[in-house]
């Protein structure tokens, strides 16, 4: 990586917490099950905080409330310390101990983010640091040593606004009302009883794409069994081709939904979209999106180059609906579900 910082330690920006990050962190952290858990939301918020602080100072707008970081749901279900910059993307803001000389990052946010940034939090949460930044994540452990400065943090996000901006000048929004087809009764599939188009997941994908491309990306939370495997008792999966047609032709892609009951009675519901045919990545900024029936975003993630699939995971409960969206440059493909 360029712009090394030596040991990662010595030409950050140290920031105060502030009591409103200190109130806000404990308010989160309070109404989590288990004592990791505590420590680890209330770590996260004033990694977030301290990093929106930094943001702000910079000109950079921020959104707290689109983070998921900010979400109680989101919050107990993974462990995302993330910043919503809106135009740009989700950033995603690491805290580390003082004595630390390597970063954890969690595979579920690996290549869902537009950039990760360290920061290092005293034992009293009275001063943090902002150590540096990676502009991808490829593994748990980084070294601290090999963090950019927060000078080219800028230069990354100045230079991610303008691509877009380039890319959405004479793009219509997409239309999220746009669904295809009817309804698709996901509590049907369970019955063995499937709607039109959606097909067995052997059919549109060779099992040699999915043994290499289900390990990227996994959550540790209510994890799938591997996909080439026999479904288990309770557990559903099926794929459906989609062509969306982009300027210079059309772009072939396949999406699977996975179901799985949980004994909660909510069923754990992971969305991934692979490439079809022979190509084996995804093409660059493909969107893959969650919205809630008003059309909020619930949860994102975007494809980058050497991608070979990208997933979002979620609980549903019955009666529940919600639209998937799939979108690159222009054209957009849309689908309701209801659990």
């Amino acid at each position: 990586m360029s712009n090394p910082l030596g040991k990662g330690k010595f030409s950050g920006l140290q920031l105060p917490i502030p009591e409103m990050a200190r109130c806000i962190a404990r308010q989160f952290a309070e109404v989590q099950p288990t004592s990791e858990k505590i420590k680890q939301v209330q770590l996260n918020t004033l990694a977030v905080w301290v990093t929106h602080d930094y943001c702000q100072m910079m000109g950079i707008p921020t959104d707290l409330e689109q983070s998921y970081s900010w979400n109680p749901v989101m919050r107990i279900m993974a462990n995302v310390a993330d910043l919503s910059l809106p135009g740009i993307g989700k950033l995603e803001c690491r805290p580390v101990s003082m004595t630390a000389q390597t970063c954890f990052v969690p595979p579920e946010v690996w290549n869902l983010r537009v950039g990760y940034v360290v920061v290092e939090i005293d034992e009293q949460l009275q001063t943090a640091q902002l150590l540096g930044f990676t502009s991808v994540a490829t593994q748990e452990e980084i070294p601290l040593s090999e963090l950019n400065t927060l000078e080219s943090l800028l230069e990354h996000l100045h230079h991610l606004k303008q691509s877009k901006a380039v890319k959405s000048s004479d793009m219509p929004e997409a239309d999220v009302s746009d669904v295809a087809g009817t309804i698709v009764n996901l509590s049907r599939w369970f019955e063995q009883t499937f709607d039109i188009g959606w097909q067995s997941v052997g059919t549109l994908l060779n099992s040699d794409r999915l043994s290499l491309a289900y390990g990227f990306r996994q959550s540790d939370v209510d994890t799938f069994a591997d996909v080439t495997s026999t479904e288990t008792e309770g557990d559903v999966r099926r794929a459906k081709l989609i062509d969306l047609v982009v300027q210079l032709g059309s772009q072939k892609i396949v999406l699977v939904v996975e179901l799985k009951a949980e004994t909660s009675g909510k069923t754990c519901i992971s969305l991934q979209v692979y490439p079809a045919g022979e190509n084996p990545y995804l093409p660059s900024d493909l969107e893959l999106a969650v919205l809630e029936p008003s059309g909020i975003v619930f949860m994102d993630a975007q494809s980058r180059q050497t991608d070979e699939c990208v997933q979002l995971k979620f609980n549903g409960t019955s009666g529940e609906h919600f639209k998937v969206r799939i979108r690159l440059d222009e054209a957009h493909y849309a689908e309701e579900f209801v659990v």
